[in-house]
């Protein structure tokens, strides 16, 4: 119970969100290969943290989507041993907004570049470019229209 050094609110000031920590931007069943990712394999490790949401009824939700998703919900937290047939109940529905894309992923890699987190006008193209072949493949080589020419 004692006071931790830093521990917010030993001041009157404003706690600065200073974005999300490492391997927590997104949710960590959605990641690409996660367990080959050194962050995701230090989070979970042989055994895992994970949560159950009480007002969505999911038994098991990862951490990142505990924080991001289900922050004002009640949850249980449950240490366990990892069980790799286990994923993230949050993900598999619509209210996960985190969930990991090329999308998220290419859009990522510009905004977390700015102090804002924004990208600007002039980084659009660069994005559309790191796109490209993701959106050549979900069209599955089917020409263009000729809206999309314009």
């Amino acid at each position: 119970d004692a006071i931790m050094p830093g521990q917010p609110g030993l001041a009157n000031v404003a706690c600065e969100y200073e974005g999300s920590e490492p391997g927590m931007q997104y949710c960590i069943d959605t990641i690409a290969n996660p367990d080959e990712h050194p962050v995701i394999m230090k989070i979970r490790g042989p055994y895992e943290t994970t949560y159950h949401c009480i007002r969505c009824r999911f038994r098991h939700v990862c951490m990142a989507c505990a924080r991001h998703c289900h922050g004002r919900h009640a949850v249980k937290v449950n240490f366990k041993l990892r069980h790799y047939a286990d994923t993230c109940e949050c993900c598999e529905h619509d209210c996960c907004n985190i969930r990991w894309s090329n999308i998220r992923h290419e859009f990522d890699k510009y905004a977390l570049k700015e102090e804002d987190r924004h990208v600007s006008i002039a980084q659009c193209q660069d994005v559309l470019d790191g796109l490209y072949e993701d959106i050549e493949e979900r069209r599955g080589g089917l020409p263009l229209t000729s809206k999309q020419k314009e």
